[in-house]
């Protein structure tokens, strides 16, 4: 083939591995969620195909979907991503303070859909995005309603549990089930090769390795 291209700067990380698939993450977490009745998801804000795969879930498991304002704001961009205003079982919460103000504007756009930790907390089962942070307002809502039937589902990479180690032992320490969920954002060997294959290279740059030639992600 002639060459498309004279240099690709490609990603590498996973040169090595084939990735699982978001239909994995979706059947493992209805798997958990049909063993518990609350559950915490800890992912990134900005995985919008992870959150709409835990969505999914969720609603298999016949459980209301919680999303952080954060979330909301940025899915009720487009209606066919889950989001509180499109979706009848998606809701939406503030995990911060703010000033009657900017409430009144939050409580407007989403009525009924933005629920408070009071509310939250007389709920039966439900799915709830939550980040690091939150350690008060899981122990809060896990005091007035228990911690029977609880889990955590941690779907970032492992390399970010240093950081959230106190996080995490005090998610321990409330009896809340932790489970690995978690699939890699980095194009597998077999991404990387189309890429390849598509642009035909003079000469091939790749990044993200680490020392030894191994996977950071």
């Amino acid at each position: 083939l002639p060459s498309n291209i004279d240099l690709l700067i490609m990603e590498h990380t996973n040169r090595n591995l084939l990735n699982k698939t978001e239909k994995y993450i979706e059947n493992e977490a209805f798997e958990i969620m049909k063993k518990y009745k609350k559950i915490f998801i800890l992912q990134s804000t900005l995985n919008i195909d992870r959150l709409v795969s835990f969505y999914k879930a969720s609603k298999k498991s016949k459980k209301k979907f919680f999303m952080k304002k954060s979330q909301s704001d940025i899915c009720s961009f487009f209606d066919r991503i889950p989001n509180p205003i499109s979706f009848q079982d998606c809701f939406t919460y503030l995990d911060h303070g703010c000033s009657p103000t900017e409430y009144a504007k939050i409580k407007d756009k989403y009525g009924k859909k933005l629920l408070s930790k009071n509310e939250i907390s007389k709920l039966d089962t439900y799915t709830m995005c939550i980040n690091s942070k939150m350690i008060n307002y899981i122990k809060m809502i896990i005091n007035k309603s228990g911690n029977k039937d609880v889990a955590l589902i941690y779907s970032m990479w492992n390399g970010y549990k240093e950081n959230m180690r106190d996080f995490l032992t005090e998610i321990n320490d409330l009896g809340i089930d932790t489970f690995n969920l978690h699939v890699s954002g980095h194009a597998d060997i077999t991404t990387i090769n189309k890429l390849i294959g598509k642009t035909n290279p003079i000469e091939i740059i790749t990044v993200h390795l680490d020392k030894n030639g191994g996977e950071n992600d």
